[in-house]
């Protein structure tokens, strides 16, 4: 089953993948590496300046019921010693379906890098991996759920080093997760892959997804498959819709270029910041505020639509960041911070139990060979200003996309306007 998957999609991205050369790389091993998972829509994981990720739920508490549970976002990363793999899912729609799809495309996704990126020797191979990868987890997705459409977005991303020292980033994206890059050079922001909406009313429009559906074919609508040149200091950055809606100034109620609004939500953000929790935080903390007023709208009005003119958009919101590095730093360990705003996300006492991101199963270490992943729980991050300036290219992404879209089935009256 899993090699019938693979071969469609390797013709599917046929095109693409011809078109990275075959540049050698330095090659990874998978002998000592570290995986993280997003546990809890609580807390921030990150490792000083190398990694940070969250997610959170901006959707209302009405009658004491948090709603949009459980939260259909899922993030992970592992940490090589001279290589990072990070992958994000948002599930479509709200309940246990896409959030499990979600879950399986995660996992599925780390688990299978990690087996096969020892094969890899040249850039065009790493584009392969990434397209295996979707494969297999598209795969798993339809063998758990032979007869439902749960489905998810997924973007899969690799950063490592060539043979002659670029450092480069291979993405690629099904469906509508973005990937960012700031580059410390320029010290700016830039879209890498992602396909976003451009109202409220288009939230409701998955673009793409992987899993059982009744369009065949629409699976691949909206992949994009794409290669960043990064340099040393450089961040990356995933985001789901949930986050980056909100930096849309259509969305947002703002008149200014996409590009400047983007750059002033991120890059003074990340000028500010003095490690990466601390923009993760700044970031999220931002989130819950611009979609503030929208919030109180539907805990004060449950059963109306939003009005027209308010500011921001409601979904699970989820973030994973890490800085490109040629050697990655203590990749064993990691901290767990708790901000005191995310906590105004979860109802004082819930009438039903309530399922954040708790789907991943971390009671084994995920360090291997290591033999601990010790948390450290901080207390708050302090701002200061970051690092030195340096240079990024990067070619665009190749974007295959139609007129259909999978439907998210996330209830209109967090989306649609009176």
């Amino acid at each position: 089953m899993h090699q019938t998957y693979s071969i469609n999609f390797k013709k599917i991205f046929q095109k693409e993948i011809k078109t990275i050369p075959k540049k050698e790389i330095k090659r990874i091993n998978n002998k000592q590496y570290s995986k993280h998972l997003i546990t809890d829509a609580l807390s921030i994981k990150s490792r000083d300046q190398h990694f940070a990720m969250a997610s959170i739920s901006t959707y209302p508490i009405i009658n004491g019921v948090k709603q949009g549970e459980p939260n259909c976002d899922k993030a992970g990363i592992v940490r090589f010693s001279n290589a990072t793999f990070i992958a994000l899912a948002d599930g479509c729609g709200w309940g246990d379906k896409p959030s499990f799809a979600a879950k399986l495309a995660v996992t599925s996704s780390l688990e299978f890098v990690i087996s096969n990126i020892t094969t890899v020797s040249t850039l065009r191979e790493s584009a392969s991996l990434l397209v295996e990868t979707i494969a297999n987890a598209h795969q798993i997705i339809c063998s758990s759920y032979p007869n439902n459409n749960a489905q998810t977005t997924l973007l899969v991303a690799l950063s490592f080093t060539l043979i002659d020292e670029q450092q480069v980033t291979v993405v690629l994206s099904v469906g509508d997760c973005r990937l960012f890059h700031y580059s410390l050079r320029e010290c700016k922001v830039k879209k890498i892959v992602g396909t976003g909406h451009h109202s409220i009313d288009e939230t409701k429009e998955c673009i793409a997804a992987l899993g059982n559906n009744q369009l065949g074919t629409d699976i691949i609508n909206g992949s994009q498959l794409a290669v960043c040149e990064c340099e040393e200091g450089d961040l990356i950055f995933a985001l789901t819709d949930g986050m980056y809606d909100n930096f849309d100034p259509t969305i947002i109620k703002e008149k200014k270029p996409y590009d400047q609004l983007l750059n002033e939500i991120l890059g003074i953000r990340i000028k500010r910041s003095a490690n990466l929790n601390s923009l993760v935080e700044e970031l999220c903390s931002y989130t819950i505020g611009i979609t503030q007023t929208v919030r109180e709208f539907h805990q004060n009005n449950p059963t109306k639509r939003r009005r027209d003119g308010l500011p921001g958009k409601l979904d699970h919101s989820t973030i994973i960041v890490y800085s490109i590095n040629i050697h990655n730093l203590d990749i064993g360990l990691v901290d767990k911070y708790s901000p005191e705003l995310f906590k105004t996300l979860k109802p004082l006492e819930t009438k039903k139990p309530l399922v954040h991101s708790i789907s991943f199963d971390e009671q084994h270490s995920p360090l291997m060979p290591l033999h601990s992943d010790p948390v450290r729980t901080i207390k708050n991050s302090s701002k200061i200003s970051i690092h030195s300036v340096r240079l990024n290219t990067f070619s665009p992404p190749r974007t295959a996309l139609n007129d259909h879209y999978t439907p998210c089935l996330t209830p209109r009256i967090y989306r649609d306007v009176v």
